[in-house]
């Protein structure tokens, strides 16, 4: 028991003299070159060199926790009957995104050989990429839809991770969520100007006189448990030579009763 205090001592005083605290660094120690933006949900903007929407933003305020679903390397268009075709670049590949029909409610839309329906405001995939429908349009016999299209969609919370880091063209961008509200949400974007991100371990040493009350700590229990170990030993000691000397009393009264009694 008592070397279970001395071990719990040790441990709290290599847990306080080296507290082990992470961040990103450039692997190469290049420069980390950083923006954010705010952005309204179902919007899209541009932050440190790729596109950037948010799909839902949310605010917990009860719980002080926030959230949003963001779409990254993502790209806005305006599709029409006049104009139903746009060429996107995502990723570095581009895209021919359609639109094939649109009502007050819903949108077709076509991005290379597969199309899917979508509800405005819905999001899904077409060909592995990210498809919001912003909203969509039939009003004078002219069918219309605004469209996010986008490269990866990702979560990002106080609940789980306000961070995240996405591969685009070859390069990491470091996404973190700054603040939400429910209607919009503010988001930092970080690259490395070369080499990729890389967790730092910092090491932040305790004062000195908070290390010498520590070891002062650890000294002082080291010697109670030294003395109460003596005065364990001791006792121990004291105890088997009470009952060697009550094992020879014993044996003692009985050779006197055979003796008395067969004499």
């Amino acid at each position: 028991m008592k070397k279970r205090v001395v071990f719990s001592f040790l441990f709290i005083a290599l847990f306080l003299m080296a507290v082990v605290s992470g961040k990103y660094i450039c692997s190469d120690k290049s420069e980390i070159i950083t923006d954010k933006k705010e952005i309204m949900e179902l919007d899209r903007k541009a932050v440190n060199g790729i596109g950037i929407s948010v799909f839902k933003a949310e605010e917990f305020s009860a719980l002080g926790e926030i959230s949003a679903e963001v779409i990254v390397e993502a790209e806005k268009v305006s599709l029409s009957n006049e104009t139903p075709s746009e060429i996107v670049e995502i990723s570095g590949t581009e895209y021919i995104v359609s639109l094939v029909n649109a009502t007050d409610d819903d949108a077709k839309i076509k991005i290379g050989g597969s199309s899917e329906t979508f509800i405005a405001g819905e999001s899904g995939t077409i060909t592995g990429l990210e498809v919001v429908l912003v909203k969509s349009d039939s009003g004078l016999g002219v069918g219309s839809a605004e469209v996010i299209v986008g490269f990866k969609k990702i979560s990002l919370s106080s609940e789980g991770s306000l961070s995240e880091i996405v591969l685009i063209g070859g390069k990491e961008y470091l996404v973190v969520l700054i603040s939400s509200s429910d209607t919009d949400s503010i988001i930092e974007v970080s690259k490395c100007k070369t080499g990729n991100f890389v967790e730092e371990v910092e090491e932040f040493k305790v004062e000195e006189n908070k290390s010498l009350e520590i070891n002062d700590t650890i000294n002082e229990t080291l010697r109670e448990t030294e003395l109460q170990n003596n005065e364990t030993t001791e006792s121990i000691d004291e105890s088997e030579i009470k009952k060697e000397e009550q094992g020879f009393l014993k044996r003692l009264i009985n050779w006197l009763i055979k003796l008395f009694r067969f004499g």
